[in-house]
């Protein structure tokens, strides 16, 4: 190789690492949903948290964080030993629900994840999750059929609504009327 030929590759590399497509990642952020504690049976717990890796740079007026991926994890932990396992990492941004209201319900043949505004269907393997339907809270009948869960209207009335699990049909059990906080004079 000629001496041009390797000047050039290394000040390409160079340039590489100095600007911001360095391939290295500064940190990561963990956020634990300590509400979304659930019991998978008498010697496990299920948990959710929230997954950020970023970039920190400097800028005129000081340091700023960029975001490179955000994510979703589900742990299990061992209860007497403590032993952590990780069963899911998913990388994708329709995995980074609300850590501060993740909710984890589990009946014999389902796993629901759900936060303030969607509840997803966790698939067995664990290789990620399908939403179902914009619920918060859901709770899982005994025959597992149904879904009852609180749907959050945008345009003040919220529902209560049973949600058929095989038919995709939905049956309005309870309406919540919005509460007034301001008056029109």
């Amino acid at each position: 190789m000629k001496l041009k030929e390797i000047i050039l590759i290394i000040s390409m590399i160079i340039l590489l690492f100095l600007s911001s497509c360095s391939l290295l990642i500064d940190g990561y952020t963990r956020n634990v949903g300590y509400n979304s504690i659930c019991w998978e049976d008498n010697d496990h717990i299920l948990i959710y948290a929230n997954i950020e890796a970023y970039d920190d740079y400097t800028t005129i007026g000081g340091g700023a964080r960029k975001y490179i991926w955000v994510g979703g994890e589900i742990w299990r932990i061992n209860v007497n030993t403590g032993e952590k396992e990780l069963l899911m990492r998913k990388k994708e941004s329709e995995y980074a629900i609300s850590y501060e209201d993740a909710k984890i319900v589990k009946s014999s043949d389902m796993l629901l994840i759900s936060d303030r505004f969607i509840t997803y269907n966790i698939r067995e393997d664990y290789s990620g999750w399908d939403s179902i339907a914009y619920y918060a809270l859901p709770v899982i009948s005994e025959d597992e059929k149904y879904v009852v869960a609180k749907e959050n209207n945008l345009y003040g009335t919220d529902y209560i609504k049973k949600y058929n699990l095989n038919s995709g049909e939905e049956e309005v059990l309870y309406e919540l009327t919005e509460v007034l906080d301001y008056l029109d004079y």
